[in-house]
């Protein structure tokens, strides 16, 4: 059974209103404000996950640490021996990265992997 009430209109004649429409309208408005708030957060959190998604390989790269190898080889000071060095540590995967002429007659060739 419905609840109604008598109201007077704008040019004062009689209408009818339903309550218990009005009281589900007035619940609604006052639930507004909540779901709204709920609302905003799962779509913070959705938001958040796909971020981290998003991002995880990338966290993965920046963490990791490169680690390498050094050689120090003497060698002497004529260039086929020298060439021959470069080549031999050139084939293994080395890369030159300095040279030493702190003895001139045989400088160092330092190498990085």
């Amino acid at each position: 059974m419905k609840d109604f009430t008598a109201d007077l209109d704008a040019s004062g004649r009689s209408i009818e209103i339903d309550r218990t429409n009005r009281q589900e309208q007035e619940e609604v408005m006052n639930r507004g404000p909540i779901s709204l708030v709920v609302m905003s957060l799962v779509a913070s959190v959705i938001v958040s996950a796909m971020t981290l998604i998003v991002a995880q390989p990338f966290l993965a790269k920046a963490q990791e640490t490169k680690r390498f190898q050094y050689r120090i080889v003497e060698v002497l000071h004529d260039t086929d021996s020298m060439q021959q060095a470069l080549n031999e540590y050139g084939a293994g995967g080395w890369e030159l990265v300095a040279v030493s002429a702190g003895n001139l007659t045989s400088p160092k060739l330092i190498f990085k992997k």
